[in-house]
């Protein structure tokens, strides 16, 4: 069995404010208590049990083979040398076999 790494997604829960305030943050983990704990093949087979899949779909315009494109937007009337950066992503993510893996909650 292959475990990978758990997320570390983290999300502050403070009053949003139009200045950065550091004493009035509070930054907590976006999935504490909860592991989700699948099965997953080194490579894609017909005969080979897995959790999932994540499908990309490389049809969209620019797209890398992962689905996903980035676009850079010059700004400068916001300023010089300021940019606005775009990103798109197409892919789906598919339940393959529920026997293959297990979400738990309410963890210590």
């Amino acid at each position: 069995m292959k475990l990978t790494r758990s997320p570390w997604g983290v999300i502050n829960k403070g009053p949003q404010t139009p200045a950065y305030d550091t004493t009035k943050t509070d930054m907590q983990f976006l999935y504490k208590g909860k592991m989700l704990l699948g099965y997953k093949t080194d490579r894609p087979a017909l005969k080979e049990p897995t959790a999932g899949y994540i499908f990309a779909w490389t049809g969209l315009e620019g797209a890398s083979a992962y689905g996903s494109r980035m676009v850079r937007i010059k700004m400068d009337q916001l300023g010089l040398g300021t940019e606005r950066i775009e990103m798109e992503m197409a892919y789906d993510q598919k339940i393959i076999c529920k026997d293959m893996g297990m979400f738990f909650t309410d963890l210590v």
